[in-house]
């Protein structure tokens, strides 16, 4: 764990010898890391020996959340991770790579390279410690053997051995010769435990003398050995066919094992799964198989290559390859090899001549989908007579005609394949007793020659594409069919549904059946048509989604009846019979019942493991006060209620109370065995269970409840008022989630002192997240609650308007001078947005110690804390590593008074490593004070108004001598960010301070004067820094001085920005001192003649008003790294010159310089000044943002005031003016149910309000209106034409949400908007096309992508329509879409999308309110525009406006003209050089242009008159006239 915390190690290798545990470390590790939050995300993947890119690539992609559907091209592939994994979003990273055998090339893998990502970090584990080193391993972590004691241990525990036992010397000498190894240990005493002496004699004798040199193969070929028998033996080295690592479903294992008659004394293939499961079960409990879910297995991968051994040297002869594989192997083929298993990277022939007389299993995959079909020899099968089991899986293929040679199959299938031929020659396998097509698209009609298959046992038509229905007759020779998958039954006509109704019915063996359809009907029919109490496995579903066949392999008693479905046949008969053999029961139709358990089945809902219930109209879950059967919910391990608007109680009523819970009782209690509860968008339901049911919830895990907006607590009490009750306990209870509940009091609420655990215990509670519970006002009071909190890990509060304190100690008895720990295991606290939080923690006793091991602090939007911590609280946190505040503003400081301080007065943060505090505030005037953070590595501020020194101590500064990344931002009044003054330094020694800083980011400092000052002869600063930002200082004249630009040996990129007083990057030596105090120069610092920073890259120098050159000192500036160089904006800059590479290796950005070299070596000297001839690109002039600020501006004032004029919808100003804030979501719940009922006038009357409510001018009610998930519903109204005025106001709505952040866009989006507001561009209500028009533009201002996306639906057209119909400057001014903004840049959409928009531009031009931005639209069409679209332009007479407007007083205007003739001139200038003259230069003397730009150099602005002077000089200047033109 060190290791990971550790900034400086990128690359950890855990190696040690295989069986040592090198996996199970590593995914203790990721727990571990998880539960305390090192990282955001952690992302594991296993190699294996046989490294497949694509298949580590997937399981990378899969947990990062990331869809890569590109398959083939590994470019592509890797391109996509990379990008997620070194995205710029701040988030880090953990890789965990298990089970590496040889040297991965990251970059082929796309894991960007972790030594230029600080946030990513990878870990793998591995055999040998040769790939520690090839993988550049910064730490190697070896796993050893386990000591002599601690081997016993494990070994004596895992057998079952006591240390009174008789044959406990034995067992030492047994366990001993494991050699320590965890593997082996658990293998060989599973092998034993239980074992008579005489066998573990034998067991010791034979590891003794074990012939098998490797000690773990040794001791697995003991444990093998010890098997029952043959069978186990054989279904075991059956896994080995699979890939290392992959997961083996036992349903598979069924199907081989029939196939190939593994088993004895098993007639049907019910018998056969029975057994195969039961040696499956052995296999597990001996660790020779390890478990997964959904009834999967998998060999660990030294059991593997044991078995793999094992089958190589016996009579198996198996041949197991799934790597690399494009061919068939070569010199493989003999005839004592009985199973084959490959998997083919590619595949495109299968070969014919192969000989396998004694091949019994064949099992083909291809890993990457090949669009053309795979050619089969129709000889393949020729020389494999005794196949008994051929299993093809991602195959396009024709099925061979040699197959019908196969007289012995037993097994067919073909998994997620393409047929494209006839399948009529399967009919002729007269043995074949198990054929499937699971996922499978079968391109031609089903053969009815399979219904000659009498042997058939199972049945797989789960088809991705097949045909539905089956020909007639087809299942009526099967009288032998156990196993019966229907698929997807659709669109099926009467006739044919009575068909397969009396074919299925006559399958007397069935006892596996699965079908999904959408004809309520006909499912009722075919259920009535089977006899349910004779099938052991069955999926029903009802639903109108196709494909759900397909979505689980592994079929259980699962019944599905899903939206869509017929409800009212629920209550049939065939539906409680189904039911009470159901183990997963899930319900999404709409008034079913209102009591679930009493009204569907009679006979007690008894059998069920899951129950997942949404929509309908039910009102309770089960009502205790009728009868109810015994073992009812007895056996429900999850429980889930989502949409049951209904749904008053999950119980009704109590049951007999019961003071023992947990004495023998002949069946299971009510939800005895419940582990996970989730509940959701359940509007009535007040109290959830009463006391007498909660105690029976002894196994409760989980509990999830959100969006339960009438929810007053989860237990009501059975007591009566004042009775005394003893507390109720959730002994196993881990997690629980409380969101979105607004009249949550507490879990029992029947108290005086309410608080969120009342009368309550979690003793094993270790998640803890609460959310917008409004009426909590209190959340751990008393001594029972915290106390009962000894394991809480994590801890998420968000949301709670009326909490006040959050810890309160009050009544808490010490422990007499014992020091108690509390809230122990706690790890992560985070705190959002608690407006009246004023105590985290209050009234802690002498002698408690809170959070010693808390590690991560988050506060957010708490305006009412003015401290975190008392200094004795502070001096707890010994753990803390991520301290984070943001948003509180009325915050003082970190740490309060108290009489305790320690004996220097010093707080110390021992393991603090990311501060962030990001609050405005007036306090804070210094940071740090008495506060030591030796291990501070990571440092974000921002808003500080009262700071004036960031730093200003030498103990300080020194103290941070590990700081890697420092921010600092929005702090009005800092001046100086580090003050040497009075730092000591010893005489004749050189020290390094902030010597680690490797990123600082400066921005918006508008005082900050210097970055450092009164810097001391003898120190050295930054010698680490790589990338240094700095952005809207005001008051900044310089960067650094000479000798601490000499230190910066390590700065990769230099980005400054918008610095209106920064003259030079290097001041001169001794700036930064105080009148009087003058500091002498380092005296290496100059001597030399230059200045070096020999890692900068790249260079970025823009907007600096007064920026005249890099350092006027008389040095040379060397750069010999420089491969990126922007200068934009800096009107004063002056020659100056650098030496650097040549310049062709040089990216130069937008520039408004020029630039010259006078040599061509590698180390050219590259002279820059201000450049005359090129363009001047004004970022402060873009269309985007003027488009955006106008309508922020105006969208602002209409929410203030209301639409007001000529409206055909008349709104009251009042209801926008003013909203309190206490009220204003009290009938939140109503305006929901308002905008989701059927009354239009209701609908029109909540939505109303919800546009009131988004108009109040605040941001922060458009997430709760979001998550209220009434936007889908406005979305929809937009449609209601008959009734424009809801139209009008649901567009309204949207337009200000639309007006928040990005996200909320997307949402918009991703609903749909629009398409529909488009079409609403058109409607016949002005208000509706305004309101559409409006919305339109708030998306499409945006982002580019958005502004393509409205332009891709069409809009531009329509806008048109309109403008050409109406005046376009009121139309345009009032609906604030204007077509100029699709001419934004970065980029600019396609020209010919815009084209049609360019003759509007002429008018929009000539009109007061738009010429700015209409100007910038003409201008950047310009700049994007090929010379056939500028004189394009040119010829809808855009000139003369650019001309008109040369007059503007706005001088930003102004510069936009000139910019945009400077472009079209230069295109004249192009058509010149082709033979003819500069008709654009004449066309603007013709507009009187050029007498104008003749009277701009004379401009106040320097930028208008240097950019009319260059425009004259090139355009017009003649050698004989230069006096005329430049007179003016």
């Amino acid at each position: 764990m060190e290791a990971l915390k550790d900034k400086d190690i990128s690359i950890i290798g855990i190696c040690g010898m295989p069986g040592v545990g090198k996996t199970t470390m590593a995914n203790e590790i990721a727990h571990e890391v998880k539960v305390e939050k090192l990282f955001d995300e952690i992302v594991i993947a296993v190699v294996s020996q046989n490294q497949d890119i694509n298949k580590i690539q997937d399981q990378l992609a899969e947990m990062l959340g990331l869809r890569i559907e590109e398959k083939t091209n590994n470019f592509v592939r890797s391109g996509r991770l990379r990008e997620r994994l070194g995205g710029d979003d701040g988030k880090s990273i953990l890789v965990i790579l298990d089970d590496v055998w040889e040297e991965i090339d990251f970059e082929t893998l796309g894991i960007p390279s972790p030594g230029g990502q600080k946030i990513l970090k990878i870990m793998f584990t591995t055999r040998t410690e040769d790939v520690c080193s090839y993988m550049r391993a910064q730490r190697k972590i070896e796993v050893e053997v386990l000591p002599k004691e601690e081997a016993w241990q494990l070994f004596k525990d895992t057998a079952g051995i006591s240390d009174h036992a008789t044959n406990v010397g034995i067992a030492k000498e047994v366990a001993d010769e494991c050699g320590g190894l965890p593997l082996a240990l658990v293998i060989v005493a599973k092998a034993l435990k239980d074992r008579n002496v005489y066998v573990w004699r034998d067991a010791l004798k034979q590891l003794q003398n074990s012939q098998v040199t490797d000690q773990v193969y040794s001791r697995i070929e003991l444990s093998y050995n010890y098997l029952k028998d043959d069978e186990h033996r054989s279904l075991l080295l059956l896994c080995s066919l699979f890939a290392e690592d992959e997961s083996i479903p036992i349903e598979t294992l069924v199907r081989y094992s029939r196939g190939l008659g593994l088993f004895q004394n098993t007639d049907t293939l019910s018998e056969t799964r029975d057994r195969a499961y039961s040696i499956a079960d052995n296999l597990k409990s001996c660790y020779l198989l390890l478990p997964r879910e959904n009834e999967e297995v998998k060999l660990h991968d030294l059991v593997r290559d044991f078995c793999l051994m094992v089958a190589s040297k016996h009579k198996h002869g198996y041949l197991v390859k799934h790597a690399d594989l494009k061919e068939w192997p070569e010199n493989d083929t003999h005839e004592s090899c009985s199973a084959i298993s490959l998997t083919f990277n590619e595949l495109y022939n299968l070969p014919s001549g192969l000989i396998y007389g004694n091949l019994k299993l064949l099992r083909v995959l291809c890993k990457l989908w090949i669009s053309s079909r795979q050619n089969i020899s129709k000889e393949f099968f020729k020389c494999m007579k005794e196949l008994r089991v051929v299993e093809f899986n991602w195959m396009r293929i024709q099925i061979p005609s040699s197959i019908q040679l196969l007289t012995g199959l037993r097994t067919l299938c073909f998994d997620c394949c393409v047929l494209d031929s006839e399948i009529s020659v399967i009919g002729s396998l007269k043995k074949l007793e198990i054929l499937t097509f699971y996922y499978t698209c079968l391109n031609v009609d089903f053969s009815s020659e399979i219904a000659e298959l009498s042997n058939l046992r199972s049945l797989d038509l789960r088809f991705k594409k097949g045909p539905c229905p089956l020909p007639r007759g087809i299942l009526l020779g099967m009288k032998k069919l156990e196993e019966l998958y229907l698929g997807d039954y659709f669109e099926t006509r009467d006739e044919e549904q009575r068909c397969i109704i009396k074919e299925v019915s006559s399958l007397t063996c069935l006892n596996t059946f699965q079908i999904s359809t959408d004809d309520t009907q006909f499912l009722m029919q075919i259920l009535q048509a089977l006899d349910f109490e004779k099938l052991e496995r069955f999926q029903i579903t009802g639903t109108q989604e196709k494909g759900l066949s397909t979505k689980n392999n592994h079929v259980t008693r699962s019944l599905s009846l899903l939206e869509g479905i017929d409800g009212s046949k629920l209550s049939q008969p065939v539906i409680n019979s189904v039911m009470r053999r159901t183990e997963h029961l899930q319900i999404e139709v709409v008034n079913v019942v209102k009591n679930l358990a009493n009204e569907l089945d009679e006979d007690g809902i008894i059998n069920l493991k899951t129950l997942r219930l949404s929509y309908g109209g039910l009102e309770y879950l089960i009502d205790t006060t009728k009868s109810i059967s015994t073992g009812t919910f007895g056996k429900l391990e999850l429980l889930e209620l989502v949409d049951l608007h209904n749904l008053t109680q999950i119980c009704n009523g109590s049951l007999p109370r019961m003071e023992h819970f947990g004495r023998d009782v002949s069946e299971p209690q009510l939800f005895c065995n419940l582990k996970n509860l989730y509940i959701c968008n359940c509007d009535k339901i007040r109290s959830m269970f009463s006391e007498t049911i909660a105690k029976c919830m002894v196994n409760l895990q989980c509990l999830y409840i959100q969006n339960c907006w009438m929810l007053e607590e989860v237990v009501s009490t059975d007591t009566i008022e004042n009775e005394v009750s003893h507390m109720l306990g959730f002994p196993k209870l881990k997690e629980v989630t409380l969101q979105d509940l607004f009249s949550f009091k507490s879990f029992t609420s029947q108290y005086i002192r309410l608080t969120l655990f009342n009368q309550v215990t979690l003793p094993n509670l270790e998640k803890l997240d609460i959310s917008i519970v409004t009426s909590m006002v209190k959340v751990l009071y008393d001594e029972s609650n915290i106390r009962s909190l000894h394991r809480l890990r994590q801890m998420s509060v968000e949301n709670l308007d009326g909490v006040s304190e959050l810890f309160n100690f009050e009544g808490l008895s010490d422990t007499q001078n014992n020091v108690e720990n509390v809230l122990g295991q706690l790890r992560s606290l985070e705190l959002e947005i608690l407006p009246k939080l004023v105590h985290i923690t209050r009234m802690v006793p002498k002698g408690i110690c809170v959070f010693q091991n808390l590690t991560s602090l988050v506060v957010r939007n708490c305006d009412s804390l003015r401290y975190l911590f008392s200094p004795s609280m502070a001096n707890s946190l010994v753990a803390l590593e991520t301290l984070r505040v943001e948003s509180c503003d009325t915050m003082e400081g970190i740490i309060g008074s108290e009489y305790e301080t320690s004996e220097d007065g010093m707080i110390e943060f021992p393991n603090l490593k990311d501060l962030m505090l990001i609050v405005k505030s007036s306090f804070f005037e210094t940071l740090f004070k008495q506060v030591k953070l030796p291990n501070l590595e990571k440092l974000n501020i921002g808003g500080l108004d009262r700071t004036v020194k960031m730093l200003y101590e030498g103990t300080q500064i020194r103290s941070l001598h590990k700081l890697r990344h420092m921010s600092v931002e929005q702090c009005d009044n800092m001046s100086i960010l580090f003050d040497f003054e009075g730092l000591t330094v010893t005489e004749d020694l050189e020290e390094s301070v902030l010597g680690r800083l490797e990123f600082l980011q400066l921005r918006e400092l508008p005082k900050l004067v210097h970055i450092m000052r009164m810097v001391p002869k003898g120190i050295r600063l930054f010698q680490n820094l790589t990338s240094l930002q700095v952005s809207e200082c005001g008051k900044l004249r310089y960067l650094f001085s000479p000798s601490t630009a000499n230190s910066l040996v390590a700065l990769q990129s230099l980005d400054v920005f918008k610095c209106e007083t920064i003259e030079e990057i290097i001041g001169r030596e001794g700036e930064e001192c105080t009148s009087g105090s003058e500091i002498e120069m380092v005296e290496e610092g100059m001597t030399s003649g230059q200045i070096e920073f020999p890692k900068l890259s790249s260079l970025k120098l823009t907007s600096l008003e007064r920026f005249r050159m890099f350092c006027s000192q008389n040095c040379d500036l060397v750069f010999p790294s420089l491969v990126k160089l922007l200068i934009e904006d800096c009107p004063g800059m002056e020659e100056w010159f650098l030496f650097g590479p040549n310049h062709k290796k040089i990216q130069i950005g937008p520039h408004d310089f020029e630039y010259t070299c006078d040599s061509s070596d590698d180390a050219g000297k590259m002279f820059l000044r201000p450049n005359v001839m090129e363009e001047v690109r004004d970022s402060r002039y873009n269309v985007a943002e003027i488009c955006k600020n106008r309508r922020e501006e105006s969208l602002k004032k209409k929410r203030c005031e209301g639409l007001q004029g000529n409206q055909q919808f008349a709104i009251p100003v009042e209801a926008t003016t003013s909203i309190d804030k206490k009220v204003e979501f009290e009938n939140l719940r109503a305006m929901v149910d308002g905008v989701w009922s059927d009354d239009s006038i209701r609908q029109l009357d909540a939505t109303t309000k919800f546009r009131k409510l988004l108009s109040g001018g605040r941001f922060n009610v458009i997430p709760k209106v979001i998550q209220a998930g009434v936007v889908p519903r406005f979305v929809a109204f937009l449609m209601r034409e008959e009734f424009p005025q809801l139209q009008f106001e649901a567009a309204w709505a949207i337009t200000n949400i639309a007006f928040g952040k990005s996200k909320n866009v997307k949402m918009l989006i991703d609903h749909g908007a629009v398409p529909t507001f488009v079409k609403l561009v058109n409607s016949s209500s002005d208000d509706v096309r305004e309101q559409a028009v409006w919305a339109l533009g708030n998306v499409a201002v945006d982002s580019p992508k958005y502004r393509d996306l409205v332009l891709g639906h069409g809009a531009l057209a329509p806008l048109l329509s309109q403008l050409n119909e109406r005046s376009p400057v009121v139309y345009a001014q009032n609906c604030y879409l204007d077509p100029f903004q699709f001419l934004q840049r970065h980029p600019q959409p396609a020209f010919e999308q815009i084209r049609p928009a360019l003759p509007i531009l002429k008018q929009l031009v000539q009109y007061s309110g738009d010429e700015e931005a209409a100007a910038c639209a003409i201008s950047n069409a310009t700049l994007s525009g090929t010379r056939e679209q500028i004189k394009y332009l040119v010829s809808q007479q855009c000139i003369k406006p650019l001309c008109d407007l040369l007059v503007c007083p706005d001088p930003s205007i102004v510069t936009v003209c000139l910019r945009g003739l400077e472009n079209i001139l230069k295109v004249g200038e192009a058509e010149k050089h082709l033979g003819h003259s500069n008709l654009f230069a004449q066309m603007i003397d013709d507009a009187q242009g050029l007498e104008k730009i003749k009277i701009l150099q004379s401009h106040d602005d320097n930028v208008i008159s240097n950019k009319a002077l260059k425009i004259l000089q090139r355009y017009w200047l003649q050698e004989d006239d230069e006096p005329n033109l430049l007179a003016y």
